[in-house]
């Protein structure tokens, strides 16, 4: 019999979830973060007809499929197209006019897709204009909710509002829909984006080098020694001459990687 009556996370079980949820995400949880924990755990041990939060934890450890769940239960993921103005004029302006025969990007931390669809559409309007242009854009995240919604590739609301507010050519040409049903990119845009789960801390498949790697508004969830860990993985995906965006609110000047700052959110190889 299903029930709501949870007993209450204690510090001993929360400090438990934490060592979870870091060794499976790379994720690590605050003291602060525990009423976010328990309200995003409580459906799922109702759901399964538990009576706590510790026999929640002990399901998870005994049954790898169940962490798949737990990931898409701690993720936090809040995005939408066009964020961040400053790091699409970089892409724009001064990027893409000096790479025009080919590039190869990775958004890192895809969320529910809309980076990379805005880089899709930066792109294919500068191949409208260099026709021998060509690009490929991978899309990760470790959430198989979000990948699931970044195949599906419907927006609306406020995903979309910037973009359709401060780009309204831009939008009108490459997104096609309504606001009733979603808007999505035009197909021949979409066959050059792959979306694919992915735990950013392991290796690629396959020979993968980027010229260019979003890692936007994730290093936050990490703490420094993981940062480092995570931005040394990364260096061995990027081109000796390419570049690593990160987030508004992120800043990797002072950790001691070989990353060196090249302006503001924009990073180079020493």
């Amino acid at each position: 019999m299903i029930t709501e009556s949870i007993t209450d996370l204690d510090n001993a079980c929360f400090d438990k979830y934490v060592k979870v949820v870091h060794n499976v995400t790379g994720i690590t949880l605050l003291p602060n973060r525990k009423t976010m924990l328990c309200g995003r755990l409580k459906k799922r041990i109702i759901q399964l007809s538990m009576n706590s939060y510790e026999e929640y934890l002990s399901y998870i450890i005994k049954n790898d499929s169940e962490k798949d769940t737990l990931i898409n239960l701690v993720t936090t993921n809040e995005t939408y197209f066009y964020r961040t103005p400053r790091v699409w004029d970089f892409f724009t302006q001064r990027y893409l006019p000096e790479n025009k025969n080919s590039i190869n990007i990775w958004s890192a931390a895809s969320s529910t897709g809309e980076e990379a669809y805005t880089l899709a559409v930066m792109c294919e309007n500068f191949k409208n204009d260099n026709k021998s242009f060509d690009y490929k854009i991978l899309g990760t995240d470790i959430s198989s909710d979000v990948i699931d919604v970044c195949n599906n590739g419907k927006y609306n609301g406020r995903s979309i509002k910037r973009f359709q507010d401060s780009k309204p050519v831009l939008f009108d040409q490459y997104m096609k829909g309504n606001n009733e049903s979603g808007y999505s990119v035009a197909p021949n845009i979409r066959k050059n984006i792959t979306f694919k789960v992915h735990n950013i801390f392991s290796d690629l498949s396959g020979n993968n080098t980027f010229d260019i790697i979003f890692l936007r508004n994730v290093l936050i969830y990490f703490k420094k020694e993981d940062q480092i860990t995570l931005l040394n993985h990364i260096k061995n995906y990027l081109h000796p001459d390419g570049f690593l965006v990160i987030g508004e609110s992120e800043s990797i000047v002072r950790l001691g990687t070989d990353f060196i700052l090249h302006e503001p959110l924009i990073y180079s190889l020493k």
